[in-house]
């Protein structure tokens, strides 16, 4: 499955009496300590997703907690950056086209409070996505264009997340 442009999941792949799979990266990181032990024992990061549509909202969701880790959810820009207050995330996955604040102008607010914070992009505009690689963040910000398949925003928050770590 890929996010598609218009945010919903799309089959990617499927072969004809075979269906299609969705293989999810696993995010139990040797050695990583992020923000507290997971379910599995492992440990795991606090993300906020940012996304306006809750289909992708949700299967995002659920691909990331399938990779063990912690999501908190928000449709439109003004409720993540109230729970990136709540959680204290260590990770900010934003679309940048939403209602109330958009994803820029959201990520920009809380890197100013939180230099630390990681931040992934998520779009299905190209003209979006080169305003977006513009931005500064004081660490690491990536940018995913629609459609993406899950396993790259699982993997692009792994890179982000490992480069967070100090050496133990």
């Amino acid at each position: 499955m890929v996010a598609g442009r218009r945010g919903r999941p799309v089959l990617r792949g499927a072969k004809p009496g075979r269906g299609g799979g969705l293989g999810i990266v696993n995010a139990w990181f040797i050695g990583a300590r992020y923000s507290q032990k997971g379910p599995k024992g492992g440990w795991m990061a606090r993300i906020v997703l940012a996304e306006d549509d809750e289909v992708l909202r949700r299967f995002l969701q659920r691909g990331l907690e399938k990779a063990g880790h912690r999501v908190a959810i928000a449709a439109d820009g003004l409720q993540a950056y109230a729970e990136l207050h709540d959680t204290g995330a260590d990770l900010l996955i934003a679309d940048i086209v939403m209602p109330g604040l958009d994803g820029i102008e959201l990520a920009r607010r809380a890197c100013l409070e939180r230099p630390d914070l990681r931040v992934i992009f998520i779009t299905g505009f190209a003209a979006v996505a080169v305003r977006a690689r513009e931005f500064k963040a004081p660490v690491g910000v990536r940018v995913l264009s629609k459609p993406f398949h899950l396993r790259e925003l699982v993997g692009e928050a792994q890179r982000l997340l490992d480069a967070r770590l100090p050496v133990a």
